[in-house]
């Protein structure tokens, strides 16, 4: 994302995927997902997450999110998701959700797990939180 520009769900999801194009330059898998839908469009099958790409023997797997205001619902990280990245977390990997707060114009990167521990306490939304503030290259490459 370029200095201060806000987005929407969608073009996040765009900032995202320019990310991935820049990572395959570098022989980087990285892929989006999509759900499977029969010719007749409905839906049989869901990912558990947007995104995976395997960089150095790990797997990353996450599901971007965003949100208008501070304040991010929970209920927006559905249950099989969470299922989903907690088991890439078993198996070593990462699982994880991009939160894009749009009012603030950051992200935050939270583990499954974390949103997990989040449910189990009660809490039905978290707020912007500078412990998690993060940027897209998770991958950490220059």
């Amino acid at each position: 994302m370029k200095g201060g520009q806000q987005i929407g769900g969608k073009m996040f999801e765009k900032s995202i995927l320019t990310l991935f194009k820049s990572y395959e330059t570098r022989n980087i898998h990285c892929q989006q997902n999509f759900p499977e839908k029969l010719q007749s469009g409905q839906t049989v099958r869901k990912h558990g997450f947007d995104f995976q790409c395997l960089y150095n023997n790990k797997f990353y797997a996450f599901d971007a999110k965003h949100c208008d205001k501070e304040l991010f619902y929970l209920s927006n990280c559905k249950i099989h998701q969470i299922k989903a990245l907690l088991d890439i977390e078993k198996q070593g990997g990462e699982g994880f959700f991009f939160i894009y707060f749009a009012q603030k114009k950051k992200i935050n990167k939270i583990s499954a797990k974390t949103i997990a521990e989040y449910l189990e306490k009660g809490y039905t939304s978290i707020m912007f939180n500078d412990t998690f503030e993060s940027n897209l290259n998770f991958l950490n490459i220059k």
